[in-house]
């Protein structure tokens, strides 16, 4: 699948792109989303092919990968894991208080 930008952004004063495509495979294991830090852009495996781990845990691990290129990919995971695990619950307290906010 040929690369679909979703959106740009900057690490570090560098525009980068995001969005969906083909994230390759390493040691034969299809990837999720992969780093390609000489094109700046990050690939998010494209739902049809199937991701194993969820799609906030792939965004926020390869964002972590572009940002922090001297970390240990054991460390990035952990990351991505603790964020997608945290995101969820920030957002369903986002919409509590707004709707609150909107009785009071």
């Amino acid at each position: 699948m040929k690369f679909k930008p979703i959106a740009t952004f900057e690490i570090l004063g560098e525009p980068w792109e995001i969005g969906y495509g083909y994230a390759h495979k390493t040691n034969g294991i299809e990837n999720d989303g992969i780093c390609i830090y000489s094109k700046k852009r990050i690939v998010i495996q494209s739902p049809r092919r199937g991701r194993t781990r969820n799609l906030v845990e792939t965004v926020v691990h390869e964002l972590a990968h572009a940002r922090f290129q001297d970390h240990k990919e054991d460390s990035i995971e952990e990351f991505g894991k603790i964020i997608a695990q945290v995101y969820p619950a920030m957002i369903e307290a986002e919409r509590k208080l707004t709707a609150l906010e909107q009785v009071i």
